[in-house]
């Protein structure tokens, strides 16, 4: 709900725009302006001003590989590099911990327990993302499906096993994270986090990409075939290239 909001804000912005409703002047300086409703009138116009028009911040925008929160992606990172770097079952970890700066811990390092919403349970725990990740590998859409979770119990169990602590209280960040699990036979595998996949230090791959764009088709509704998600990929693929965007609308 949230980016949609976002999203209807701007392109009623722009019809209101065509049609010659005008906005207030003033808006950054004003008396009732942002610099003063927001920032008690300490904030930095060449911010705004530098580079306008070449540096776009959109290009720093993290995009998300896994539809959990955000906090749980580089702990899945974790999770899935620690699985494919080293050989052992499963079954055999004993405990983990999990560590998280404060930002992280705050949305993400609660005991994970089953309460009135099972999928946001799920997609707000690092214990469950962790869990899950080691045991299915790169998570999707069905995995936070609320009959999923609720009988996961596998996950259920080994998201038990793991607990969370804060560490880094100098940092604002939602990173760096680090991760340590204990096997049955004494070893010990750890794994640190900088960037979460998606973000712009640390960008998705093509295949990245294609895993989430499939994964968001198959959880639709409407059942798509191979040739209309081929179709569809080639044409979101080419977006500026289109000369009427309903006709991507019209495929969907």
């Amino acid at each position: 709900m949230q980016p949609g909001f976002s999203a209807f804000a701007g392109v009623q912005s722009l019809f209101m725009a065509l049609n010659g409703i005008s906005g207030a002047r003033n808006i950054l300086q004003g008396v009732f302006g942002i610099s003063q409703l927001y920032a008690d009138s300490n904030i930095d116009l060449e911010c705004i001003t530098n580079n306008l028009g070449t540096s776009f911040e959109t290009s720093n925008i993290s995009i998300k590989p896994y539809p959990s929160c955000r906090c749980t992606h580089a702990v899945i990172d974790a999770a899935l590099k620690i699985k494919k770097e080293r050989e052992f079952e499963i079954l055999d970890i004993v405990s983990g911990e999990i560590s998280l700066p404060p930002a992280s811990m705050g949305q993400v390092g609660n005991r994970f327990k089953l309460r009135d919403n099972p999928t946001v349970d799920a997609q707000f725990s690092a214990q469950y993302t962790a869990a899950i990740s080691f045991i299915k590998g790169k998570p999707a859409l069905r995995d936070f499906e609320v009959e999923v979770v609720s009988s996961a119990d596998n996950v259920i169990a080994l998201a038990g096993r793991f607990k969370t602590v804060e560490f880094r209280q100098d940092t604002r960040e939602m990173t760096p994270i680090e991760m340590k699990i204990k096997l049955t036979d004494g070893r010990v595998f750890k794994a640190c986090i900088a960037d979460a996949l998606g973000s712009p230090t640390n960008p998705m791959s093509q295949e990245d990409a294609l895993f989430k764009f499939n994964d968001c088709l198959d959880h639709c509704v409407k059942q798509y075939t191979p040739k209309q998600k081929e179709g569809l990929l080639k044409m979101t693929g080419n977006l500026l290239g289109i000369d009427d965007i309903s006709k991507l609308f019209n495929c969907l």
